[in-house]
């Protein structure tokens, strides 16, 4: 889920700072401390170290706006799982709130996601009224709703900025001639032998899984190169089994 960095601007910025990669531990702690101290993360119930372990994880790409104090925001991005160009959270500093830095990190992320996928997602709570009026106003829009999913009670909405399809009508992908289909190679990898890596389950991967069918389909297809020589009737059990069983495996390799 993404916090609220309860920025009214959306035109030109003037904060004058630099937007760089997470460089050490204490910009990481620093982090941390201002996800946790924040909301939605409070009434979430996110802690110092469940916050600490989300800004460092391996998986994900941490950046910082970074002033004279220290680390005045940051985004979280994951580049990986059913969706791709996820911006998984961003938070910042209280005393740097309301200046347009909010508005700063979502850019400098859409340029990041953009450079390989023509859409942005990101997850905010259904109590987060001024949270969700800031993207709303950046051009994102609701298309998915996770009822009662981190906390009883509320849900969290999944919204999308996009620049188009993932392919044209050409065939070319929507970033250009030769760019692979973001999770297009996921398919090989799953069917193959190796065990499932266990991870934290991507929340957009839910509403993939609550509207399965299309991906059952694309699975079974696949699987279908792998059972052509058995029996028709014997044949359609292992695929349905099989397709079943890497829908399991895709919620622990998100």
């Amino acid at each position: 889920m993404t916090g609220g960095p309860e920025d009214s601007r959306t035109g030109n910025e003037t904060v004058d700072l630099t937007i760089r990669p997470l460089a050490n531990d204490d910009e990481a702690r620093q982090c941390a401390t201002i996800m946790a101290t924040s909301e939605p993360w409070l009434t979430l119930r996110r802690d110092f170290d469940a916050s600490l372990a989300a800004v460092t994880n391996p998986d994900r790409e941490t950046y910082v706006a970074v002033d004279d104090a220290g680390v005045a925001g940051f985004v979280v991005i994951n580049m990986r799982g059913a969706f791709v160009g996820y911006l998984q959270s961003i938070a910042v500093r209280a005393d740097c709130r309301s200046g347009g830095l909010g508005t700063r990190l979502i850019a400098f992320t859409e340029e990041r996601i953009f450079r390989e996928t023509p859409n942005v997602f990101l997850l905010v709570s259904s109590f987060n009224d001024r949270a969700r009026s800031f993207y709303e106003r950046l051009g994102y829009e609701q298309i998915g709703e996770l009822k009662d999913f981190i906390v009883r009670g509320y849900s969290e909405l999944l919204m999308r900025k996009t620049r188009g399809a993932l392919t044209r009508e050409d065939g070319m992908t929507g970033n250009g001639p030769g760019t692979p289909i973001p999770g297009a190679y996921a398919l090989p990898v799953l069917l193959s032998s190796r065990p499932p890596v266990s991870r934290q389950p991507s929340a957009c991967l839910f509403i993939l899984l609550q509207r399965n069918q299309p991906l059952l389909n694309l699975l079974q297809l696949r699987l279908q190169l792998r059972v052509g020589v058995l029996p028709q009737v014997h044949k359609r059990r292992v695929v349905r089994n099989r397709a079943r069983q890497i829908v399991l495996r895709l919620v622990q390799f998100a």
